[in-house]
């Protein structure tokens, strides 16, 4: 067999394990995003006080997380396999461990929202936390459509990109606001109360910059694939 012949061979397999694992990512944030809806419900439930409905919530999110594991762990193997035929086997794995962690953050965060739920918490910034979350599934969103376009329109993702770190700005304009507004209103809240406010918005910015993180690993692929 020609050297040419070789090297056709070897661009095939490359172009497959790429559409591959671009299917695999995209499918892992589609779960993930899934979680995040789920946890917006939880946010609602607790606003309008239907804090039962907030608490049920959780159980969902926690499955959908262990389920977003198991893809990644299969994906992780998928990836080792193919490896010598993939040219950007690091960005892949990367972004993986960035998901991994994405996952991890929306399980915790349904986890904090639970506790508020059952310590009954009325507070006026909840609605702000909610419009808050609102922005990281918008985010999901976009990074799903960000992942899926690698294998039809890359110059797509890269837009798609744009908008996340956008996104991601106002996360973090509304988490400093958010900060002030939960001291302002501590004599609203427990001590344990505030607390847990105080670890929601933080899970909410950590959520939107591992969105980011991720976007970045997408940006890099699309550029690979023009």
């Amino acid at each position: 067999m020609s050297e040419d012949m070789i090297r056709v061979d070897e661009l095939r397999n490359q172009s497959i394990a790429e559409m591959n694992l671009i299917e695999q990512l995209t499918s892992i944030i589609d779960t993930i995003e899934k979680a995040s809806q789920r946890l917006g419900d939880m946010l609602n439930a607790l606003q309008e006080e239907k804090y039962e409905l907030a608490k049920k919530g959780y159980e969902y999110v926690r499955i959908v997380k262990e389920n977003a594991q198991e893809k990644k762990e299969e994906s992780m193997e998928y990836l080792v396999r193919v490896s010598p035929n993939l040219m950007y086997k690091e960005i892949f794995m990367l972004t993986l461990n960035h998901l991994d962690a994405l996952s991890q953050i929306i399980d915790e965060l349904g986890f904090k929202v639970s506790l508020v739920a059952r310590l009954k918490t009325k507070c006026s910034s909840l609605t702000s936390i909610n419009e808050m979350f609102s922005k990281i599934k918008e985010m999901l969103s976009l990074l799903r459509h960000e992942s899926k376009n690698l294998n039809i329109n890359p110059k797509q993702s890269l837009e798609q990109h744009s908008k996340i770190l956008s996104l991601e700005n106002t996360v973090d304009q509304n988490y400093r606001s958010l900060d002030e507004k939960i001291l302002e209103n501590r004599d609203q809240l427990q001590a344990v109360e505030a607390l847990l406010l105080k670890d929601v918005i933080n899970l909410i910015e950590d959520a939107a910059d591992k969105i980011r993180e991720t976007s970045y690993g997408l940006k890099y692929i699309a550029l690979h694939r023009f």
